[in-house]
């Protein structure tokens, strides 16, 4: 594991027992220098709202759609 997360992290994961979240953490770890980085979870967090808009919009605009879903009618 990589970054100063990790003398903490080994304490509580057995890279033995979870080896998938072993090496994604590494992986991680090596991709941001840390294990989180808030700035890609903001990018990925404001793309998924940003999809979820586009989404909504595009059902909105959409002729054939003749009634509203998921109680969102009023927006």
């Amino acid at each position: 594991m990589v970054g100063r997360q990790c003398p903490l992290l080994e304490k509580v994961l057995d890279p033995r027992a979870y080896p998938t979240a072993a090496r994604v953490g590494t992986a991680v770890g090596t991709a941001h220098g840390a294990a989180y980085s808030s700035e890609h979870a903001w990018e990925f967090g404001l793309s998924r709202v940003l999809d979820g808009l586009a989404a909504l919009i595009d059902r909105r605009t959409d002729p054939t759609e003749t009634k509203p879903q998921y109680g969102l009618g009023r927006l």
